[in-house]
């Protein structure tokens, strides 16, 4: 069985993923609370390691709510920014 087909480019819509390899979605617990350095530099390492496609990990809308990302106002609108910025295929 040949796997070269999983390093080959997709496009999902408008989105050229550049190859077939995908993480899931998985609770890092690095914060309870706004992205930090720490999330980034995580997934940063797996998008240089390979990996076309990232889920990231939950993440709240509301303040009682139990996944460690909190996305409960505007203000994580810079911060999934400069996260996306640092991932983003070049």
């Amino acid at each position: 069985m040949s796997l070269s087909h999983v390093f080959k480019p997709i496009r999902i819509a408008d989105v050229e993923i550049p190859n077939r390899i995908v993480r899931s979605a998985h609770g890092t617990s690095f914060s309870w609370g706004p992205i930090t350095q720490r999330h980034i530099d995580y997934h940063l390492a797996r998008a240089r390691g390979g990996v076309g496609l990232t889920f990231l990990e939950a993440a709240s809308t509301h303040p009682t709510g139990l996944p460690s990302l909190a996305s409960l106002d505007d203000s994580i609108i810079d911060e999934y920014r400069k996260l996306m910025d640092a991932i983003r295929p070049t």
